[in-house]
């Protein structure tokens, strides 16, 4: 299972009084008692305009460095979701380990990451093995949130999922949300249309 290394982070004031959200309303992570590192897993298989569309979100992001809430942001490409005969050292495994990671959290919070994650059934035909195999599909753009090297939050995910009530937070959410909140964010970066059908 892949660790997120601790960084070294800048001295910064935090914030206070905002309890721990699970919604657009409360974004995720703003309530942190430290600045928190921000990973960037970007899908490979994007178009020319989902890549522009994958930049503006990291810009954002990076205008949230100057904040309380962000102190780092880095961008990472999922590995490619390849079915292999044992998974031992492949790409197939990695991307496996990270989500299975992320669906921990999600479990522990009483949400899904469905359907923005989904794991596809790969045909025993396809594949060198008898036993059934799968692919996971992932969104084109995911935010995962650590606090040093804990696992704080995943974007986007839902809530009450198989339900009437269900809602999907996209990373376009998360991000309004935050701006919303932090003095002087949402007058400086204001999202394009563009920008906000990219975690679709």
């Amino acid at each position: 299972m892949p660790i997120h290394t601790a960084k070294r982070r800048r001295q910064k004031p935090t914030m206070t009084d905002i309890d721990r959200p699970m919604s657009p309303a409360q974004p995720l992570g703003i309530d942190s008692d430290h600045s928190l590192q921000v990973e960037l897993y970007v899908r490979p298989d994007i178009s020319t305009i989902s890549h522009r569309q994958v930049d503006a979100i990291q810009h954002r992001l990076r205008i949230l460095t100057e904040t309380p809430v962000i102190d780092e942001v880095d961008r990472t490409r999922w590995p490619r979701a390849q079915v292999t005969d044992s998974g031992t050292g492949s790409d197939d495994l990695t991307r496996q380990c990270i989500v299975a990671e992320f669906e921990a959290w999600a479990d522990d919070h009483g949400v899904s990451l469905r359907p923005a994650f989904r794991r596809q059934p790969v045909p025993s035909s396809l594949t060198e093995s008898s036993e059934s195999e799968e692919k996971i599909r992932v969104p084109i753009a995911t935010v995962a949130l650590y606090e040093a090297s804990d696992l704080a939050g995943v974007v986007p995910y839902t809530t009450n999922y198989g339900t009437d009530t269900a809602n999907t937070v996209t990373v376009n959410d998360w991000l309004c949300a935050v701006e919303d909140r932090v003095d002087g964010v949402a007058t400086q970066s204001v999202p394009r249309r563009e920008e906000q059908d990219s975690t679709a």
